[in-house]
C-alpha cells in the first residue's frame, strides 16, 4: 500500500538538516516535473515556495510507494492560493 504524508513550511522547517534537505529535493523534483506536465512557463511548487508561506493554509501532500521507499508517486498541493487559467487566445488571467 502507498503511503500519504502531509506536509507543510512549518514541519519541514523543524527537520534536521538531511531529512530537510530530502524532502525538499523530492518537493522540488515533484514541482519541476508537475509544471512540465501542465505546460507551465515556470515551476509553481517548490520547497522554498512553501517554506517561506508558513503562515498560510498551504499543505503538500506526497504520496510515497510503500514497496520503494526512494519513490514519490505523486503530490497535491492544497490550500488558499491564486489561480489562472488561460483564455481562448493563450492569455493567463486570475479567476
Amino acid at each position: 500500500r502507498d503511503i500519504i504524508t502531509v506536509w507543510d513550511g512549518t514541519q519541514i522547517f523543524h527537520l534536521p538538516p538531511e531529512p530537510r534537505k530530502q524532502i525538499k529535493k523530492v518537493i522540488d523534483m515533484m514541482g519541476a516535473a508537475s509544471a512540465k506536465a501542465q505546460a507551465l512557463g515556470a515551476i509553481i511548487t517548490t520547497s522554498s515556495r512553501l517554506c517561506i508561506n508558513v503562515h498560510t493554509s498551504q499543505r503538500l501532500y506526497i504520496l510515497r510507494d510503500a514497496k520503494h521507499e526512494n519513490k514519490c508517486n505523486g503530490i497535491l498541493k492544497i490550500g488558499r492560493k491564486k489561480l489562472f487559467v488561460r483564455d481562448n487566445v493563450g492569455r493567463m488571467r486570475e479567476i
